[in-house]
């Protein structure tokens, strides 16, 4: 096990998926299950640009493939990973200010960071999803390819709001059952990033 507050293992998380109330695991799954379509929306769009290009050259051009990209792929690639990156708490952190805190203070400061940004993140859902819904309303479309709907691509985005709110509610769930061990706690040493 790190030494990381959160970090954790695929065997932790599977031990830990044990023990968990179905709802947090139903989270976990739907966040896997994100980040995977978000990954094969990503090998979609490398074949889907470079068939574009490929057809370009030999004077068969696929047609809107940019666009297809631009409003279907790209927004729904850029977050569909999110909830699953919060739950493994893999994402970018500055621990400058953490190192030299006790471990009660870092579990303090992580839990109300969790509840700030799990607002926020329901919010911003919220927000994109009534977008979502007025773009749905209006049958917004692009303008070079009018087949193309351009609120596929904002329910997907909204989705993943939606499952990073789910995967912070979760993660804080977990975080308010962590206990941390006797040795950590009589330690006043900083954690490890390593």
């Amino acid at each position: 096990m790190q030494d990381k507050i959160g970090a954790r293992s695929f065997r932790e998380l599977d031990s830990l998926n044990e023990i968990q109330p179905l709802w947090v695991r139903a989270v976990t799954g739907v966040s896997v299950c994100a980040a995977g379509a978000g990954g094969a929306l990503c090998l979609a769009m490398a074949v889907g640009i470079a068939a574009s290009v490929v057809g370009r050259q030999v004077g068969v051009p696929i047609n809107d493939m940019m666009d297809v990209v631009t409003y279907l792929l790209m927004p729904a690639i850029a977050v569909l990973a999110l909830g699953q990156v919060h739950l493994r708490d893999q994402h970018v952190q500055v621990s400058v200010v953490m190192e030299a805190a006790p471990l009660r203070t870092r579990r303090g400061i992580s839990m109300v960071t969790q509840l700030i940004t799990g607002l926020v993140a329901g919010w911003v859902a919220i927000l994109i999803l009534d977008e979502a819904l007025y773009s749905y309303e209006i049958g917004d479309r692009a303008t070079v390819a009018p087949w193309l709907p351009i609120w596929a691509g904002r329910f997907a985005v909204a989705a993943a709001w939606l499952i990073l709110t789910g995967s912070i509610v979760a993660r804080f769930y977990q975080s308010l059952r962590e206990r941390p061990s006797t040795k950590q706690e009589s330690s006043e040493e900083p954690l490890t990033n390593a």
